[in-house]
């Protein structure tokens, strides 16, 4: 029988059988990473996908890891993930959450000496959580000129963690705690000193030891230096705007001490994430409130973590070069990467890109039409109608996923109707399958009501 390649939209999780993904696709993605670099003149740039739905990897690379050198660039180079580090710091507290030692809820003056919270406007009012989510107030040390300006003329220069609190309380607040938004690395300074007072241990060595090391992150680490020993992308920047790229690189890391220091691979931050997102390295529950927003409607940030359009989760970076470690919750994808120019832009000319490519996904049907699959209502409070046409209906299976890939139940479809009144309200993905036939739809739960 004729097969017909038939592009299906799901706003969902795409399948792939047997974990293969086809050449067409990956020829896309790296024609998506060579163009981005071409249109805005990047030296390099490095990039993996996973999918956790259907467990293929793809590594990508383009353009050069070093303009002096010429070296290649690589996707087991090492690079600095900057910002993405708030991520790790997030987790590192949630950690703490989860074995009681401390509560989000704290404020900062159980942790922090009055020598020091005497000196923060509103300490009082000012909580972990406000510290994580950029809600704190406090003056972001990284808005100061005379700082960036010592920054960036003088690589060596040393940063102590108190130094960069006292730029930061030399100026008033910017909001009551609690009731705006704004991007903030002193809090992250802040929240480094409290696991250190929490745990007994620096900052460096709790995550190391709780969070790097039992996660198998072999190549990710704090570094003692502002040097990179082994093969590494650099980091470059153009702030004069003329035709030489400025090598940031190896500029000193003590500037960025808990929000932005870290070093590590693509391999590293994919295995990090999936370890996250499974519950291995925190509570579900715990990372459940990373990805909550702080107001939905009007700042999508949650702890440590970017919320984009109530889908992709995780955060970038920007040491002087442009990173990125998130989670496409529709598709359970996650992707990782490195460009070697400050402030470019992933998320409109490589992300969006990516995640239409495997919205649009093309599926195989040995029948001609293909199968009508519709699933009423939608939305649904307990049952839900499954109506199948042009499917072989003999040894149909039924599986549903959470938006995160998971799956909850899976089996034969020996009825129309389908009864899901035990599932929490939100958002889960019905897959049908029968021979080589499978559609997947989103469904969306709207009550829970306990038996």
């Amino acid at each position: 029988m004729k097969k017909l390649l038939i592009p299906i939209l799901f706003v969902g999780i795409s399948f792939y059988g047997n974990a293969q993904l086809p050449q067409n696709t990956k020829n896309s993605l790296q024609n998506i990473l060579d163009q981005f670099l071409k249109e805005d003149t990047i030296p390099g740039g490095i990039m993996t996908i996973h999918s956790r739905a259907d467990g293929w990897t793809w590594k990508g690379q383009a353009g050069i890891a070093n303009v002096n050198t010429r070296q290649p660039a690589n996707t087991a180079f090492s690079y600095r993930i900057g910002s993405v580090s708030k991520n790790f710091m997030a987790t590192t507290i949630m950690h703490l959450v989860d074995r009681n030692v401390l509560s989000l809820n704290d404020t900062i003056g159980k942790w922090l000496p009055t020598s020091l919270t005497n000196r923060i406007a509103n300490s009082q009012n000012i909580t972990i959580k406000h510290l994580l989510n950029h809600t704190s107030g406090i003056y972001s040390y990284t808005d100061d000129t005379s700082f960036l300006t010592t920054l960036l003329t003088n690589a060596t220069a040393y940063f102590t963690p108190d130094s960069l609190i006292n730029i930061a309380l030399s100026y008033p607040p910017d909001f009551t705690p609690g009731t705006n938004w704004k991007y903030n690395n002193t809090g992250y300074v802040l929240l480094a000193k409290i696991v250190e007072a929490s745990a007994g241990v620096s900052y460096h060595q709790y995550a190391t030891d709780n969070i790097l090391t039992p996660t198998g992150l072999s190549h990710t680490y704090f570094p003692g230096t502002n040097l990179i020993p082994e093969n590494h992308m650099r980091c470059y920047a153009n702030y004069d705007n003329d035709a030489t790229l400025e090598d940031y690189t190896d500029i000193t890391t003590s500037w960025a001490y808990g929000s932005g220091e870290i070093v590590s691979t693509l391999d590293d931050q994919i295995a990090y994430f999936n370890a996250l997102i499974d519950g291995k390295i925190i509570s579900a529950a715990s990372y459940n409130e990373t990805i909550t927003p702080f107001t939905p409607e009007s700042y999508t940030y949650g702890l440590g973590t970017y919320i984009i359009d109530n889908n992709l989760a995780g955060h970038s970076g920007l040491y002087f070069s442009t990173t990125g470690l998130w989670h496409f919750q529709d598709l359970d994808m996650v992707v990782a990467y490195q460009f070697n120019l400050f402030d470019v832009d992933v998320y409109n000319k490589v992300l969006v890109k990516v995640h239409e490519l495997f919205s649009l996904t093309t599926s195989t049907f040995e029948v001609s039409p293909p199968p009508l699959i519709n699933i009423y209502p939608n939305p649904t409070s307990d049952l839900i109608m499954i109506n199948c046409e042009g499917f072989n209906t003999q040894n149909l299976k039924v599986s549903i996923y959470t938006q995160r890939g998971q799956l909850i139940y899976s089996a034969k479809l020996n009825t129309k109707k389908l009864d899901i009144e035990y599932l929490p309200s939100g958002v889960y993905f019905v897959r049908i399958e029968g021979g080589k036939q499978s559609v997947t739809r989103k469904i969306v739960k709207t009550t829970y009501n306990k038996r």
